[in-house]
C-alpha cells in the first residue's frame, strides 16, 4: 500500500478500531487529536464511520499496513487487542486501548499496569476521558519510555538465531 502521510508538523498517530472496536468513538477522538496538533492515519477496517473524518491532518483508509505505521507513529489507538498492541509495542510505541471485549480488557490491563499505554473501557470513552488519556500519552514521556523497554523484549530475528545466541552463553 502506498501511503501518503498527513502534511505538517505534529506527532503521527495510527488509529484502528479493528473488527470489534466501536467506530462511533472516532467522532470524538479524531477532533481531539486534531486540536492537539496530531497527524492521524485511520484504518476503517471495512466499517462505516460516523461522519467524514478526513481532513488535511487526518487520512482515512479502508486498510493500512499496521507494522509500517507503528514504525513511524508516536501513538497507536486501537481496541486493545493483542495483534495491534503487539505491533505497537514491538516498535516502542505506547498504546491507547479503547477496549470492549474481555480479551482486550485483560491485554490492556497488563500494558496499562506496566505503564506502556492506557486502558480506557469503550463504554467510558467520553470526551473528557479521551482528552485526559491523549494528553498523558502525547504530552508525557513516561509511556513511551515504558513502551521502549518492552520493545527490547521483542526479537524479530529468526527463533533459531535467538536460541543459538542464548545457548552460546553457556
Amino acid at each position: 500500500i502506498d501511503m501518503e502521510f498527513p502534511a505538517g508538523e505534529g506527532p503521527l498517530v495510527y488509529v484502528t478500531m479493528g473488527s470489534s472496536g466501536n467506530p462511533q468513538v472516532l467522532a470524538t477522538l479524531i477532533p481531539l487529536l486534531e486540536q492537539m496538533g496530531a497527524r492521524t492515519m485511520v484504518a476503517r477496517a471495512g466499517k462505516l464511520l460516523p461522519q467524514n473524518l478526513s481532513s488535511a491532518r487526518t487520512h482515512v483508509h479502508d486498510f493500512l499496513p499496521g507494522d509500517r505505521l507503528c514504525k513511524r507513529a508516536r501513538l497507536v489507538v486501537c481496541n486493545g487487542g493483542s495483534p495491534t498492541t503487539n505491533q505497537a509495542l514491538a516498535h516502542g510505541v505506547p498504546v491507547l486501548g479503547i477496549a470492549g471485549n474481555m480479551d482486550q480488557l485483560l491485554n490492556m490491563r497488563v500494558i496499562d499496569d506496566f505503564g506502556a499505554g492506557i486502558l480506557l473501557r469503550a463504554d467510558r470513552a467520553d470526551k473528557i476521558r479521551l482528552q485526559r488519556c491523549l494528553s498523558s500519552l502525547l504530552g508525557e514521556s513516561r509511556h513511551a519510555t515504558r513502551a521502549s523497554l518492552l520493545a527490547e523484549s521483542f526479537d524479530v530475528r529468526a527463533p533459531a538465531q535467538v536460541l543459538s545466541q542464548h545457548l552460546s552463553r553457556f
